[in-house]
């Protein structure tokens, strides 16, 4: 079975998720994130064999829809744009 690899979308905040103290990254300059979403992604991508990446949200927003513009925003927006 070949590897896959998945683009992990997150919003920060503790202790689900959020940068790696001090120096927060690792050697490509992409910020490191800990807590337990990382800790969870890590341990089923060994189990389910996957790679991936994880990035924050843009605006740090899980979703809601806006009723006057008909589009989402936050993460639901990032997948229906098909970003992650």
């Amino acid at each position: 079975m070949d590897f896959k690899w998945i683009l992990c979308c997150l919003v920060q905040g503790a202790p689900f998720t959020f940068p790696a103290p001090s120096d927060g990254t690792t050697p490509n300059h992409k910020v490191r994130y800990v807590g337990f979403i990382p800790d969870l992604v890590e341990a089923l991508s060994k189990r389910l064999r996957f790679s991936y990446e994880l990035y924050t949200v843009r605006d740090g927003k899980y979703g809601k829809y806006n009723n006057v513009t008909n589009q989402w925003n936050g993460m639901i927006a990032d997948v229906m744009c098909k970003d992650v």
